[in-house]
């Protein structure tokens, strides 16, 4: 295979799972790369002349099926859909509000919006430095991304209303009610619930 039908063959099997409901990108490589090998594999039988199936009692179709089947099972632990990196980050956020990492009112609070949502605002601009040392200081396992790719990626995701909007939040370390407007996230609680993301300690 040359090496342009190499790139043609790996982002037709890419684009097969961009708008799949697993959404955890290494993964989808994962399963691009194994599929690619596949493609490679049965070129060799082409090119030896022996018919893949007739030769292994599979076809194709039926190892991509077997593939995912396993990803789903093992990676994803029978949930048909993954969670992002955004989606885990804002988990870790809730699990820092519950070890008093992150002030509500300062860094985060929980409100209905004049469209009668109930939002959560996060002021991730200020704390995510702490979010950033707290991932280090815990040795999470996990994807970490910078703010800027972070904001990025968030504005994408269906429960995000605003990704950068001034909200006012108190001042962190202050005691006499001082507020400031910082570009805050807007998240819908509703949707957080519905792509089950536990942010719970945050938005109760």
């Amino acid at each position: 295979m040359s090496e342009e039908n190499l790139k043609t063959t790996y982002n037709m099997f890419y684009k097969k799972f961009s708008g799949d409901n697993i959404h955890n990108e290494r993964i989808k490589q994962s399963i691009t790369n194994g599929l690619l090998g596949l493609a490679l594999l049965m070129d060799v039988f082409t090119d030896i002349g022996l018919n893949f199936k007739e030769a292994t009692g599979y076809s194709s179709k039926d190892i991509e099926t077997a593939l995912k089947t396993s990803v789903i099972k093992e990676l994803l632990e029978d949930n048909t859909k993954s969670k992002s990196v955004v989606d885990i980050t804002l988990e870790t956020f809730s699990r820092m509000a519950a070890n008093g990492e992150l002030t509500r009112d300062a860094d985060y609070d929980c409100v209905k919006d004049s469209d009668g949502d109930k939002v959560l605002r996060l002021n991730y601009t200020v704390f995510y430095d702490r979010f950033l040392k707290y991932c280090k200081d815990h040795n999470l396992d996990i994807e970490v991304l910078t703010l800027g790719s972070f904001k990025k990626q968030l504005s994408k995701m269906n429960y995000c209303k605003f990704y950068n909007k001034p909200t006012c939040f108190h001042v962190a370390n202050t005691y006499n009610g001082t507020k400031k407007t910082f570009r805050a996230a807007v998240l819908v609680v509703d949707k957080l619930k519905n792509n089950n993301i536990d942010a719970d300690f945050m938005v109760d």
